[in-house]
């Protein structure tokens, strides 16, 4: 995984402060060593997670990690 832990750290806080409930998987070439470069890409299953939410995550993610190119997609747990 090449995200720092101080990454990792942000993205699970950030998350789960809006929903404590929420399930969160790294994918992307953030997940492959080898590679370099990349987005974080984050998919996100949870109810409450909407758009709104998505861009409270990120502004708080660049604060927090600095400003990087972040993807997040999320869907309901129950759909």
């Amino acid at each position: 995984m090449r995200i720092t832990i101080k990454e990792r750290q942000a993205i699970i806080q950030t998350i789960l402060s809006i929903d404590s409930n929420a399930l969160i998987y790294l994918y992307g070439s953030r997940c492959n060593p080898n590679k370099k470069g990349g987005d974080i890409d984050i998919a996100i299953l949870s109810s409450k997670i909407d758009r709104s939410a998505k861009s409270r995550i990120r502004l708080r993610l660049f604060d927090l990690i600095g400003e990087q190119k972040i993807d997040i997609i999320s869907g309901d747990l129950l759909a």
